[in-house]
C-alpha cells in the first residue's frame, strides 16, 4: 500500500483482515522495491544477489541506476557501482540469460514490462571493448563458441547489433575478428539454441 492518506474503503480493508509490516521507508506512487543482481556471463555463478532497492518507473533508466549505486553504497556490506560502466537489464529467473537491456534515456515505465514488488533485474558491468545499447533498434546479444568435437563451449562474446541488418554485415565479420585478424567470416556457421538456459544450451539450427 502505497498511498496511506487512501481512505480504508478504497484501500478494500475489511474486518479481520491482515496488514503486514515491515521496517523502513515505505515506497510512494511510482516506487518499486526490486531485487537486484550483478551479472558476469563467465564465471561458474554468474548472478551474484546484491540486495533490494527501490526504482521509480517515472524515472529514466539512468537516474535509477544512480539511485541504485547510492543504494547500494548504503548496505550493511556496501557494495561500489559506477551506473556510467554497467547495463541494467531485465531477468527471470537465476537459471537463464537476461533479457533486454533497458536504454539509459528512456523512463523505466517505459521500457520495462510489467512492474511489481520483487520483480528481479540486473547490473552487468562493461568490459573496456564493449559499447552502451543506445537505441531499441540494437541487441545485446550472447555468443558461445562451440567445439563439435568435445561438445564443449567457450567463452561468452556479447555484442551489440543492429536488428534492422542482416548477420553477415555484423555479426559474422565481428566474431571472426575476434577469432584471428585473418579469420574469414565465411568459415563461420551460427545456430540458435533451442534452450536458453545457463546450465549449457542444446544447440538447433
Amino acid at each position: 500500500m502505497k498511498d496511506l492518506d487512501t481512505n480504508l474503503e478504497d484501500l478494500r480493508l475489511y474486518d479481520g483482515q491482515e496488514v503486514f509490516v515491515e521496517k523502513g521507508v515505505p515506497t510512494t506512487p511510482g516506487e518499486y522495491k526490486v531485487v537486484l543482481f550483478s551479472f558476469e556471463p563467465n564465471i561458474k555463478e554468474p548472478f551474484t544477489k546484491l540486495g533490494e532497492v527501490t526504482v521509480n518507473e517515472n524515472k529514466t533508466i539512468r537516474e535509477n541506476k544512480e539511485g541504485i549505486a547510492k543504494q547500494l553504497a548504503t548496505l550493511e556490506k556496501p557494495v561500489v557501482i559506477n551506473p556510467t560502466e554497467v547495463r541494467m537489464r531485465e531477468a527471470y529467473s537465476t537459471t537463464s540469460w537476461p533479457s533486454k537491456v533497458l536504454l539509459d534515456d528512456a523512463l523505466l515505465k517505459d521500457s520495462s514490462s510489467y512492474l511489481y514488488a520483487g520483480k528481479m533485474y540486473v547490473l552487468e558491468k562493461m568490459n573496456e571493448s564493449d559499447t552502451m545499447v543506445t537505441n531499441k533498434n540494437q541487441l545485446a546479444l550472447f555468443a558461445m563458441r562451440w567445439n563439435p568435437l568435445t561438445m564443449k563451449f567457450g567463452p561468452v562474446e556479447q555484442l551489440i547489433v543492429d536488428e534492422s541488418l542482416p548477420l553477415n554485415q555484423q555479426i559474422r565479420v565481428a566474431l571472426a575478428a575476434r577469432i584471428a585478424p585473418d579469420f574469414d567470416p565465411k568459415n563461420l556457421s551460427f545456430w540458435k539454441p533451442s534452450y536458453t538456459g545457463l546450465a549449457g544450451p542444446t544447440m538447433a539450427e
